[in-house]
């Protein structure tokens, strides 16, 4: 089985390279490619570095812009960085007959949105839940081609300057499947970015795990 992964990074970082692993691991045949500006090494095992410039503490609309830039017209899954591939993925058959498959949240969904994160205002959501305010998370989406990041970062630049910091493709995601624009899949993050404390050992094994925060990073290279 082959596909084509597409991860973003900014950085000299430790996840990526055991990202990249595991993906070689499971799907030896795979083609990885690996967005960053031109100050950021190649990660050993990645079959393409797409090179990108812009604004490196504004990651989210950098981000955005790579995904869009790079413009594949093929299908192909967008993942964070601080994940591992436990099992082999069929991006053509799970993305079926739609535009994208997003990921949606699973876990926390009712804690309340913090207003302050990262000493910012973000009173837009305040008395709102994680749900609520960002139903889906962007470490994992599946696109037919590059029409679903050409909109996700049209949508971006738009918005106000903290979401080019933070928060801004999980915003660009939700304003575009509320749209009706394209023909959205979605998946639990349970299965497709499950995080290792919430793993469920009577289920069947997640597709991949996602090493979210600086804890959970710590955790990485030892699993």
């Amino acid at each position: 089985m082959s596909a084509t992964f597409v991860f973003f990074l900014v950085g000299n970082w430790m996840e990526p390279r055991i990202l990249v692993r595991s993906i070689r691991k499971e799907m030896p045949r795979a083609r990885i490619i690996q967005c960053s500006d031109k100050n950021t090494p190649r990660i050993d095992g990645v079959s393409e570095l797409f090179n990108v410039e812009g604004d490196v503490n504004n990651l989210m609309t950098l981000r955005l812009k790579a995904f869009s830039t790079l413009g594949l017209d093929e299908v192909a899954v967008y993942l964070d960085m601080d994940m591992v591939l436990l099992r082999p993925l069929d991006a053509g058959f799970l993305l079926g007959k739609a535009d994208a498959v997003v990921c949606e949240r699973s876990f926390n969904r009712d804690v309340m949105f913090n207003p302050t994160f990262r000493d910012r205002d973000w009173s837009m959501y305040k008395d709102k839940t994680l749900y609520e305010a960002h139903p889906y998370v962007a470490c994992f989406t599946i696109t037919k081609n590059v029409r679903f990041w050409l909109k996700a970062y049209e949508l971006l630049l738009e918005m106000p300057d903290n979401f080019h910091y933070w928060f801004g493709d999980q915003e660009a995601i939700k304003t575009i499947v509320r749209s009706n624009l394209f023909q959205i899949k979605t998946v639990p993050e349970s299965t497709y970015a499950c995080l290792p404390d919430k793993v469920n050992p009577a289920a069947p094994k997640p597709r991949l795990l996602h090493f979210k925060g600086a804890n959970r990073k710590e955790w990485m290279e030892d699993y």
